[in-house]
C-alpha cells in the first residue's frame, strides 16, 4: 500500500479536533504506542530509504516495512503493515538475522478517521503535539489540505527521525 502523509508542527489539539469532529470526523483510537525502529549496524537500510518498525499498542503489535518513494509534496512510502501475536519473538527474530533496535518511542496518539484520510495526533515527552495527516495519493491529500487552515511553516513531510532531529537541535540553540 502506498502512505501519503504530512507533519502539521505544533497545533492546537482542541482546536484540531473540533474542527475534525466539525468537518464530520470520527474518532477511531486513542491510546499509547511503542514504536522501535530496526536496522543493520552499517545503517544500510536507511541509507536505501527503507524501515523497519515494530509497534505495541493496547490492540496488539505490528510489524512494518516502508521504502521511500519520490515526491516533494509530502512524505510518500510503499508501507507493507501485518499484524504479529508476538512481539518478543519479532525482536529476537530480528537479532537473529542482524537487525539492531536503532530509535525507540513511546507517544499518545488519538486518530481520527475523515474519508479515506487518517488524522493521527501525537504527543511524544519534550515535543509540541503535531498532527500528521495520512492518505493513499498526494492529490486526496490536497484535497484534505484545502479543507484545513494550517500555515505553510507547520507543514512538513518529515520521517520521525528528522522530526526528533529538528526538536533535539531546537533544544540545543
Amino acid at each position: 500500500m502506498k502512505e501519503v502523509e504530512i507533519k502539521i508542527l505544533e497545533i492546537n489539539k482542541r482546536e484540531v479536533i473540533a474542527r475534525l469532529l466539525r468537518e464530520g470526523a470520527r474518532k477511531i483510537f486513542q491510546g499509547t504506542l511503542e514504536t522501535v525502529y530496526y536496522d543493520f549496524p552499517n545503517r544500510s537500510l536507511r541509507k536505501n530509504g527503507k524501515v523497519i518498525r515494530l509497534r505495541n499498542e493496547k490492540n496488539g503489535c505490528e510489524m512494518t516495512f516502508k521504502k521511500k518513494m519520490r515526491s516533494s509534496k509530502a512524505k510518500v512510502m510503499q508501507e507493507i503493515e501485518v499484524g504479529v501475536s508476538d512481539y518478543s519473538k519479532i525482536a529476537r527474530i530480528f537479532k537473529g538475522i542482524g537487525l539492531k533496535p536503532i530509535f525507540r518511542a513511546k507517544k499518545i496518539r488519538t486518530s481520527y478517521r475523515l474519508g479515506a484520510a487518517r488524522f493521527e495526533i501525537d504527543e511524544y515527552p519534550g515535543i509540541p503535539v503535531f498532527l500528521e495527516i495520512e492518505t493513499t495519493s498526494v492529490a486526496a491529500l490536497s484535497k484534505v489540505m484545502n479543507r484545513m487552515s494550517f500555515k505553510k511553516d507547520q507543514i512538513k513531510h518529515w520521517s520521525t527521525f528528522e522530526l526528533f532531529k529538528h526538536y533535539k537541535q531546537k533544544e540545543m540553540s
